[in-house]
Order: C-alpha cells, then structure tokens, then sequence
C-alpha cells in the first residue's frame, strides 16, 4: 500500500516550478508528459507499481475548492487507466482514499470562515469533513475501491489542520458514508487524532520506520527542492544506496503487521520517492518488488527466526591516510538457529560530513563451512578515501539485513615531495649559517 502524488502538470508547471525555480528533488522521466491529465503517465506508473507488487494504492486528495481544478480530473484520468489496463487483462493496484486534512483548511479560508482552522465538532465540520470523502468515491467507481474487510479505505492524514473534534466525527462520517454508498469505512488514522478508528499509522516514516496497527517504512528523505525555492535549510535522510530502505523494510517484516505502507510512491520535492526517477532509476521499484514478494509469501517471519543476526565494530573509530588502507575488524553474531551461508556481501557505504560525498564498495566475507550460532570476529583489509576528511561508514549485510557504522578520520598528509624539498631548504639554511 501507499500514497501516490498526482497533483503534478509539466504544461503549466502546476507542483513542479516555483517562481520559475525547480522545485522537484528527483524528476521523472520523460518529465514532457508528466501530468494529472495524461492517462498514459498514470499507466505507466500504474504498471510500475504492478511491478514492484502494490496491491493498494492511496491517491493523496486534495477536496477543497482551491485544488478540485486537478484533484478530480486527475482521479478520472487515474480511474480510466484503471480500466484500460483490466481490459489488458491486468490486475492493477485498488484505489483507497489518501484524506490530506490540509485540505479542511484551506477550504475553511477559502469560504471566509472566522479561525485559522476548521471546528469539526459542529455541524458545519461535520459536513466539511464528510464532503471530501463524498467526493472522492463519488469520482471512483466501487469495482475499483480498495477495502479491508469490506470497507471502503479512508486513510486520514494530520490532525493539525483542524480544531476541537471528537469521536462523533468519525460515527458521523461513517453513518453518511453507509447511507450514500451502501458500504462500511475501514478508517485508519494517523497517530495524531484522538479517536477510535480501525488502524492507526504514523506519518513521518520517510525519515525511520514507524511501527503502529500499520508498519510504516520509507526510502529516505531530502527536501531540498521544496525548500530551496523559499530559501530554507533542507533536511535529509541519506538513502545509502538502498539499505535504508532495506532496514525498513526488515523492520516492518519482523514486526509482523500484516500491513504495510510505503511513504510515498512519488513525493519528488521530498525525495522521498521510490517511483522511477532520471536521478535514482528503477532501483526502488526493484527492491520493492523483491520485499513485497518475501511479505506475501508468508516465509519472512520463519527465516528471520532462523538465521538471526547481529554485526558490530570492535572500535568505534578508524583511521588511515588518503588512499592508504586499513584493518577493520567486525563482530558477527549468528543469533539465530540456522547456518549462515558460505560467503556474505558486506556493503561500506562512505558519507562524507563536509562537501556531501559519497560512495559504495562491497567487500565479500567468507566462513569456511557456514557460520554456526555465536560470535565470529573478521577482519577486512578496506581502502581508504583519497580525500581527506572526517566521514561516517554504514557497514550493511544485505543478505541478512543488518547495518551499523562507526567514525572515520583521514587526515592530511604531505606528499613525499613536498617534504622532501622541506627538508632541502632546511639543510641549506643550516649550511648558509654555519658558513656565514
């Protein structure tokens, strides 16, 4: 399951310039028919998302009046690539709601209400509330209605962008809901609202997992592109190559939640995207496809019992100089029952803490017969940086899904030639006040 940007239109800019200025982190390719109107962009997305094995998919809606112009074409042309590609004899992802609350807002200023935000315990809240779910399964057919034992998904962003609610809110929609459409809500909230609903999940997960009703995992974050445009410091998750998302994905495995929800399909002024991108490629949609499949098939919980595994340092800290190399010793623990196999491919990931560098080596550890339950020390002789500087190392096992780090110092060092010319002037110096 996840949440799918749609707000975007390469003609006019809409949610992909700001003052003329880039906004987006990442870009798409083939970012001319990059559009909310272009049924044939929100097929191929929709075929990627069959690839990396999305069963649900939650476009995020935006029901006020300012940004109905493209949130209700956009479900449209949404909706008819749905149908083409059943006709294709496809199976494509089901079509929940994504309520952005910021909407409730934003409608609420837009009708000249006194308040900064909209009182929801009233009967006019309760009406705001309840249209934007109206309207958007108004737009989507019930053959395509994404449902949790038989209800109708409305997945509730922020409680921060309204006022004084309770839990008749949620009663009120669900009764209307049923009336009009003749169908249960299956409602999950966000951690936020202080109300009973089905499932609770926590937004945010794009910079760690969240683990609530709903195990909630993201590839990483960098918002550079939303902010640079106003002039403010952007934040940042670092991907590492994938294994951010790789942990993320392990966490939610082993937390046995039997849903899991990625943030977000194409959040690209965010970088929290795993669609294709011109920057990243289809690496994301790749490792989905593989963690989705491990999900479905039931096996996870059983093997990550079984070969448990633990990796640690035996220092805190290394140090060697620009291009040199260096021992590093690390700690394997097989915590599990089962054998490891033979060889693991232990990935060092480099971040430099000045300048932003970085860069990947993957390094192949062997244990002669399989390694048994208990600790085993390594010891691997690593390269060094070229650069010097201060960075931070994340040593990744891929195969069994465990990452740490440690501190990395290279420090200057004076080419031999220059120290040895050093060294002449030295000497001759000393001779020039010997003989004077």
């Amino acid at each position: 399951m996840l949440a799918y940007f749609y707000w975007y239109d390469y003609s006019t800019s809409l949610h992909i310039t700001v003052g003329g200025e880039d906004s987006l982190t990442h870009h798409p390719p083939g970012i001319e028919s990059f559009s909310y109107l272009n049924e044939e962009w929100h097929r191929r997305e929709l075929l990627d998302m069959i690839e990396a094995g999305v069963d649900f998919l939650l476009p995020v809606y935006w029901g006020d009046r300012v940004n109905m112009a493209w949130a209700v074409p956009g479900l449209e042309k949404l909706v008819s690539a749905e149908f083409g590609l059943i006709q294709d004899g496809m199976d494509p992802p089901r079509i929940g709601m994504f309520f952005d609350t910021t909407a409730l807002m934003m409608e609420h200023r837009y009708t000249g209400q006194p308040g900064d935000r909209p009182n929801l315990s009233t009967e006019y809240g309760f009406d705001l509330f309840y249209s934007m779910i109206s309207a958007f399964y108004s737009a989507v057919p019930a053959e395509l209605w994404a449902r949790v034992d038989g209800g109708a998904i409305v997945w509730l962003y922020s409680s921060g962008w309204a006022l004084d609610y309770d839990q008749s809110l949620v009663e009120h929609a669900r009764e209307r809901f049923g009336e009009e459409f003749n169908c249960s809500l299956y409602l999950v909230k966000e951690r936020s609202w202080d109300v009973e609903a089905d499932m609770e999940y926590g937004w945010g997960a794009a910079l760690g997992p969240v683990i609530r009703d709903v195990a909630a995992i993201g590839p990483g974050f960098d918002n550079e592109g939303a902010v640079r445009c106003y002039g403010q410091s952007p934040l940042a998750r670092e991907r590492t190559g994938g294994y951010g998302y790789r942990d993320d994905w392990e966490m939610a495995l082993r937390s046995g939640k039997n849903i899991v929800v990625i943030e977000i399909w194409n959040e690209l002024h965010e970088g929290t995207e795993i669609c294709e991108t011109v920057e990243l490629g289809r690496e994301y949609i790749e490792l989905t496809a593989n963690y989705s499949a491990i999900f479905k098939s039931g096996s996870w919980n059983r093997i990550l019992e079984e070969m448990g595994s633990m990796v640690s340092f035996t220092t805190g800290r290394i140090e060697g100089v620009p291009g040199g190399t260096c021992d590093l010793e690390i700690n394997f623990t097989n915590n599990g029952w089962r054998s490891w196999p033979e060889v693991i491919d232990l990935s060092l990931f480099w971040l430099a803490l000045e300048g932003g560098d970085r860069f990947g080596e993957i390094y192949r550890v062997e244990f002669p017969g399989r390694l048994t339950t208990g600790p085993h020390v390594e010891t691997l002789r690593i390269d060094m940086p070229g650069t010097e500087g201060y960075y931070r190392v994340l040593v990744s096992m891929g195969d069994l899904s465990r990452r740490t780090e440690l501190e990395a110092v290279v420090p200057e060092v004076w080419p031999p030639l220059a120290l040895i010319l050093l060294m002449v002037a030295a000497g001759n110096l000393g001779w020039r006040e010997s003989f004077d």
